[in-house]
This record gives C-alpha cells, structure tokens and sequence, in this order.
C-alpha cells in the first residue's frame, strides 16, 4: 500500500507571517516550491526554482537554422531520424520521438570534434564508432564497440585524437 506525504502549505504572503518549527518543511503555492524552517525565521527560506535562477528548458524543433546564443564553433544540426552519419565540426541534437543512432566519421583527422545532445530524452541512443575505436572509460582505452548514450540530459564531446574518439 502507497502512503500519501501531505505538506501544510500557504501563499508567498502567508509564508511571510509564518515561523515554521526547525527543519519543518512547508509548501508556498504562489511560487511552487519547498520552504525550509528554523524555528525563529519567519518566512523560512524558500528553495530555488527554475524561475529564479534563469533556467531555459530548450525544445528544439524545425532544422536548427533559427538557433542563436549558442556558444560554439560547431554547426547545429537538428537530427529527427533514426539514424545519421556524423561529420566533424557538427553538434548534433537529437529531436526524434524514437531512438537515434549517429554514427561517427569513418575517416576522420587527428582533433575532429563532434558534439551530441540528446534532447528526445531518451536513454537508447546510440554513437556508432564506424570501425574506429571509441574511449568508454576512465582510462583511456578505446574499444572496438558501440556505445549507448544513455545519459540524456548531458551533451557528449567526443574529438578524435591518437586514433581514438575520446569523450572531453
């Protein structure tokens, strides 16, 4: 059986009035978010949300060529198949409702970098090594397999150095 956890909550002006007992947490429903108590603050001490600090849930849609404020070299490119062979010098953002496999560069050159996103929020993604060896772990070996991107909200770099794609 489920047990419900049921917090006492109030507005952001009734939080002000209030002096919640220590380490008691309560609910302010203007802003949606958690306040912490220490018996003597009245108002508590509200946790960041989001909206406080600036953060900007991106969805990205169409093919990329409207997209600015990104910091980097790289083209954008917006990926809404299941499957693409990558080409140095791209940061690839992975859009389709299904999983997607890059496939990296056959041929590439000492320093090609390519960067991945998986912004579909899946963890079946795939990076394909197309013969090449491919860093998976803290060592540095490289491997001969395929790599599951499985870590959907952190982009990958991979750059290809000593005849290895190496994560950065």
């Amino acid at each position: 059986m489920s047990k419900l956890l049921q917090l006492r909550g109030g507005t952001t002006a009734e939080h002000a009035t209030f002096t919640g007992a220590l380490r008691e947490v309560t609910v302010d429903t203007t802003k949606d978010t958690l306040v912490v108590h220490d018996g003597a603050t009245a108002g508590g001490f509200p946790l960041l949300s989001d909206a406080d600090i600036g953060v900007t849930v991106l969805s990205p849609t169409g093919d990329g060529s409207g997209l600015t404020g990104i910091s980097s070299t790289l083209t954008v490119v917006v990926v809404t198949t299941t499957a693409l062979t990558a080409a140095a010098g791209n940061h690839y953002i992975l859009t389709n409702v299904a999983a997607t496999t890059l496939t990296l560069p056959a041929a590439p050159s000492s320093g090609d970098t390519v960067m991945v996103s998986a912004q579909n929020g899946l963890a079946t993604n795939i990076i394909a090594r197309n013969s090449q060896l491919l860093q998976v772990d803290a060592a540095g070996a490289g491997l001969a397999e395929d790599m599951t991107y499985d870590l959907p909200k952190v982009t990958l770099t991979l750059k290809f150095s000593n005849n290895i794609w190496r994560l950065i």
